[in-house]
């Protein structure tokens, strides 16, 4: 009869009265974007990017440039009036709203607003996409609200309106011989000069719409 091997535990004996430790599992942080190599694992959940203060820091200069305003004037002047009347709408609601930064629930309210007056005549659906448009670039990006139920909306009112006789105002034609003083006016010197010339004829003779910004 063959023995059974003995078996050696090396183990502490722990008194009933005490708690064993929980056991931590580690969690990890799995999105759309992870790519992991064999064997590699996902990150952490809780881990961060080791930064210090001087990552989050902007020089004097940096800062003046960035005070500089990017847009055009005009987009500019639009997009104020835009945001000074979704702010006034905001403060005048019951409880007020917060305008910046606005949650999907503010953002899409005011779009249904807009929408309302608009089948009252105020508006045309370019006109209350134009404006949502400007609030919403007006946040930063990661607080943006989403746009998705607004712009259903919309387009469910843009059917509706078009459906009643509503149509696009769009510019009226430019005749052969506007057309001629327009080229005429060209300085076709230069390479813009020559481009503008070329669309100008190629627009006219293919029906193509077109609208540029005047400098």
């Amino acid at each position: 009869m063959t023995a059974e091997p003995e078996i050696i535990l090396d183990a502490e004996i722990v008194p009933d009265h005490e708690v064993l430790p929980d056991v931590v599992h580690p969690r990890y942080l799995v999105t759309q974007h992870t790519m992991l190599g064999p064997g590699e694992l996902p990150p952490l959940a809780d881990a961060r990017p080791a930064w210090r203060d001087a990552d989050f820091r902007l020089s004097q200069e940096d800062k003046d440039d960035l005070s500089e305003p990017d847009l055009a004037p005009t987009t500019l002047a639009n997009r104020k009036s835009s945001v000074r009347a979704f702010e006034a709408w905001c403060a005048a609601q019951d409880p007020p709203r917060l305008a910046y930064p606005c949650t999907t629930a503010t953002y899409t309210a005011y779009g249904l607003h807009l929408i309302r007056l608009g089948k009252q005549g105020e508006y045309v659906p370019d006109s209350v996409a134009a404006i949502m448009s400007r609030i919403r670039s007006w946040h930063p990006a990661d607080h943006r609200p989403d746009p998705t139920t607004f712009r259903g909306r919309l387009r469910l009112w843009r059917k509706q309106w078009a459906a009643n006789g509503g149509e696009v105002q769009r510019s009226a034609a430019v005749t052969i011989d506007y057309n001629l003083r327009i080229i005429g006016a060209i300085d076709d010197s230069t390479n813009i000069g020559k481009r503008d010339a070329f669309l100008c004829a190629l627009a006219y003779a293919n029906l193509h719409r077109e609208m540029e910004l005047v400098s």
